[in-house]
């Protein structure tokens, strides 16, 4: 299988030039990894990102493709993206999904906020992320590690994520836009989504620059989202 990549991303602003994601896109053009048609972005944007995402899983543009759905503010900065996206179909039948960070397995214990890493026992933590504290892609603060390469994953951390179109599709999983958080905890529900579905997630080594350092601040809107995830997903999750 040699299926071309999708790049996506969106933007509140009426531009996307000035965005890393943009200029990862750029990059991406010029080295001959995707070409100059297969990305788009969506400015101006009202929506939550399960209906962005939902809506570019649908369109006709990204049928028989890898749909890289990357956050505004990551490069893609790999050279080899393509390849190892599609090693990764080709090996495992079932692979719909393929992230950067995640984990194996969720613990049943209670906690204040359902963040990825709390969520799972450390030694369950899969892939790294590179963040950088501006848009020098040259300014890096470090690389997180959070364990091994190359396994399956329960849920993943939403900056990257890397779908089989055709695959997600006969799967009939999608972004849950009934969740009252637009920016926060899709990633998680849509992982859950995949793994009751029977889609596989894996979590393998694609690097990326994010201008990130993780939730900083905690609003009402994150934790509405955090209590509907609670009671819609988790609570779901421990009676089976």
């Amino acid at each position: 299988m040699d299926k071309e990549l999708f790049v996506y991303f969106s933007t509140p602003d009426s531009d996307c030039k000035n965005l890393m994601a943009y200029r990862g896109v750029k990059k991406m053009i010029e080295t001959g990894i995707i070409k100059d048609k297969n990305w788009a972005c969506k400015t101006n944007n009202n929506d939550t990102l399960p209906k962005n995402y939902n809506d570019i899983l649908l369109d006709q543009r990204t049928t028989g493709k890898i749909l890289c759905l990357v956050h505004s503010d990551l490069i893609i900065d790999d050279l080899f993206v393509k390849e190892k996206l599609n090693a990764r179909f080709d090996r495992n039948k079932n692979a719909c999904v393929v992230g950067i960070a995640g984990g194996k397995k969720i613990t049943n214990q209670p906690r204040k906020y359902e963040l990825w890493h709390l969520m799972t026992p450390t030694g369950s933590h899969l892939g790294e992320v590179t963040n950088n504290a501006t848009e020098d892609i040259l300014s890096t603060v470090g690389t997180t590690r959070f364990g091994p390469h190359g396994d399956r994953a329960l849920i993943i951390d939403g900056c990257f994520m890397a779908i089989d179109v055709d695959r997600i599709r006969k799967f009939g999983v999608t972004f849950d836009e009934s969740c009252p958080s637009g920016f926060h905890f899709y990633d998680l529900i849509f992982s859950l989504r995949c793994y009751w579905a029977g889609a596989e997630i894996y979590v393998d080594p694609i690097h990326v620059l994010h201008k990130s350092v993780g939730l900083t601040k905690v609003t009402n809107d994150f934790l509405l989202g955090n209590q509907y995830f609670k009671n819609n997903y988790l609570s779901k999750l421990w009676k089976k």
